[in-house]
């Protein structure tokens, strides 16, 4: 474990027992504009939704992953799932910027997306929930 994350979760680990983690529930990456001029149709910069984990707050909100695998300069992408522009009023277009969110995220925590979907945007709010352990978490033979 890196010492900057060690140094992150220690005061969590003592105080909780247990590092909490948030959890919105989606998978993807970062697309840029200049897409759209490939693919020749509108297209939002943003992160694009590629998988939405059953039960997350992503799922109860609405969110839609990708169904449409495309390789563009050997990096693999899930299309047709909705792109987050926006995040609490803040573009999601740039790595910094979405790094940024995804650090200042808490348990609790409302979040207001903007999402485009199929040419239009729409608001979404949810609110964010403790990552559950998920089987892939544990050590094998746990």
């Amino acid at each position: 474990m890196p010492i900057n994350i060690a140094k992150r979760v220690l005061p969590q680990l003592v105080k909780d027992g247990r590092v909490i983690r948030p959890w919105l529930g989606v998978s993807g990456k970062l697309v840029r504009k200049e897409l759209e001029i490939i693919f020749n149709f509108p297209l939002a910069g943003g992160f694009l939704v590629e998988t939405v984990d059953p039960g997350s707050p992503a799922q109860r909100a609405g969110l839609r992953g990708g169904d449409l695998p495309i390789k563009i300069a050997g990096e693999e992408f899930l299309f047709d799932g909705d792109i987050i522009t926006y995040a609490n009023g803040q573009p999601l277009s740039e790595p910094e910027k979405f790094a940024t969110f995804v650090r200042s995220l808490k348990v609790g925590d409302k979040v207001r997306l903007v999402i485009f979907r199929e040419g239009k945007t729409k608001k979404i709010e949810l609110l964010v929930t403790e990552r559950p352990i998920l089987p892939g978490d544990l050590p094998p033979n746990y």
